[in-house]
């Protein structure tokens, strides 16, 4: 009974000997085709000290914080479109602003949504229903992204 269970944990210690040296092999051959793309450190220090370049960005911080979107529509109605009301899934952190004059026939017009992701992280998606004299009286709107964390 011994000689089967010999036989298993030498298969066993085989095939994860096997594995190893597939993944070392595949970790070996990614590293090698970065090489070719990009210096070494090696070859980047030996830049003499007076000659070293210079990194300058325009700019160092940019604040996503508050983002505005404008949702365009048209009126293909018969009639003039008149929104009555915009309501916001989160009022602290979304608001709208339209035009509160009736939209004729045929003409556009725009809802200013503002997001604004202070304290918010991680996927964002905020509703809008937009309440107007319209068939059906509801729409929906999404305003979706996501809020990462400053470095």
């Amino acid at each position: 009974m011994k000689q089967p269970y010999k036989a298993i944990l030498g298969s066993v210690l085989m095939l994860g000997l096997l594995l190893f040296v597939v993944v070392l092999a595949q970790t070996a051959k990614r590293g090698t085709s970065n090489s070719t793309t990009q210096p070494s450190l090696a070859e980047a220090s030996a830049v003499p000290m007076d000659s070293l370049p210079i990194l300058h960005f325009h700019e160092t911080v940019f604040d996503f914080g508050t983002v505005t979107h404008d949702y365009e529509f048209t009126n293909t109605g018969q009639s003039s479109l008149i929104i009555y009301e915009v309501i916001a899934s989160c009022n602290l952190c979304t608001t709208a602003a339209w035009s509160r004059r009736p939209i004729q026939v045929g003409e556009h017009g725009k809802i200013q949504v503002t997001f604004n992701s202070a304290g918010r992280l991680g996927k964002q998606g905020k509703y809008l229903i937009i309440r107007a004299n319209t068939d059906p009286p509801e729409t929906r709107l999404l305003l979706k992204g996501e809020v990462e964390p400053a470095s």
